[in-house]
């Protein structure tokens, strides 16, 4: 939170608000990055992660089918219509894919189990609503727990504020390719 709040300070009064949506882009586009990559390099290296993605498109195969011809269907569309279908085609396929492989990678990767006396107030559950343990529910908790481990994202700030500074637009970049 702290990384964010000091860009969104900063940022108006040195790039200004065309600089501040440059850099707000940017960071999707690096924290996007680096999630892929993160989910990449560790889902790979996992037998299990690649064994559930598998078997999570086989039980989807209806909706993954449905939302790939939908996909399919919406760039013929936009082909006709003198936009790029091919390159909005493999990018929503390429989204799809890449849906399935993290929602793999967050059940086998992004979990782990510890002993109910290691948890803190502030962890997330595995299970359940996605919000932190209070003080109160620690007592409640017995044996072995699930808990969610989040990615590490500040590196991801001031990344994105050295390309935003130094002129690079995703979302320039994204017009230009549309």
């Amino acid at each position: 939170m702290l990384g964010i709040s000091v860009l969104g300070f900063s940022t108006p009064y040195l790039l200004g608000p065309v600089g501040l949506m440059d850099l707000i882009v940017n960071i999707m586009g690096v924290g996007f990055v680096y999630a892929l990559g993160y989910s990449m390099v560790g889902g790979l290296k996992s037998p299990e992660v690649r064994a559930d993605f598998k078997e999570n498109l086989v039980n989807d195969k209806f909706k993954a089918s449905a939302l790939i011809f939908a996909g399919f269907a919406f760039s013929v569309y936009s082909s006709f219509n003198g936009a790029r279908g091919e390159v909005f085609f493999l990018l929503y396929l390429f989204m799809i894919l890449t849906y399935y492989f993290t929602k793999s990678v967050e059940d086998h990767l992004m979990v782990k189990t510890v002993d109910a006396s290691q948890v803190e107030a502030g962890d997330v559950l595995a299970e359940g609503e996605i919000k932190g343990i209070t003080e109160e529910e620690l007592d409640q908790l017995e044996g072995e727990v699930k808990l969610k481990e989040g990615l590490r994202f500040m590196p991801v700030f001031p990344v994105a504020m050295v390309l935003t500074f130094y002129g690079f637009s995703l979302l320039t970049l994204m017009t230009q390719i549309f």
